[in-house]
């Protein structure tokens, strides 16, 4: 019963404090109540688990069907000269792929670029010098021998 006493008093208390508060601002307070919830977490264990890993071996038989190709090369010589390059080609089920090579062809060739003509023409000029000339001259002078006395 103490409970209720004490609940009738405050529920009048709040009726006379909205009452004043109504009369004052003209408007009506309740006040408000609120409740909250904390959870707490606690770690304990309530076990163990072990792991192992391991593989098994088990042997199957299967069968497959294969297939390969076995590819026969053959090289044919041809040296022949072409004026032009062609792609590869097929002949039947061989696939023949022509390999060309450029060559360099030198030739020698005897070509007359020009001529040189070479032609005398007799000249004749008149032309006076003046200058020493050198000669050797030989003189030769006769002596008799003298009479002899006998």
């Amino acid at each position: 019963m103490t409970d209720d006493k004490t609940r009738k008093r405050k529920t009048q208390r709040n009726a006379e404090g909205a009452r004043k508060a109504r009369d004052e601002v003209d408007t009506l307070r309740i006040p408000l109540a609120e409740e909250t919830v904390e959870a707490h977490i606690t770690e304990r264990e309530l076990g163990k688990v072990v792991i192992k890993k391991r593989v098994e071996v088990e042997p199957v038989k299967a069968d497959f069907d294969l297939q390969h190709d076995d590819v026969v090369v053959e090289r044919v010589a041809r040296d022949e000269i072409v004026t032009e390059s062609k792609e590869p080609w097929y002949e039947g089920d061989t696939l023949v792929i022509p390999l060309y090579e450029e060559q360099l062809v030198s030739e020698i060739r005897l070509v007359l670029k020009e001529e040189v003509r070479v032609r005398s023409t007799p000249t004749h000029k008149h032309v006076s010098l003046t200058d020493e000339v050198r000669r050797e001259v030989v003189d030769i002078k006769t002596i008799k021998n003298p009479p002899s006395s006998s």
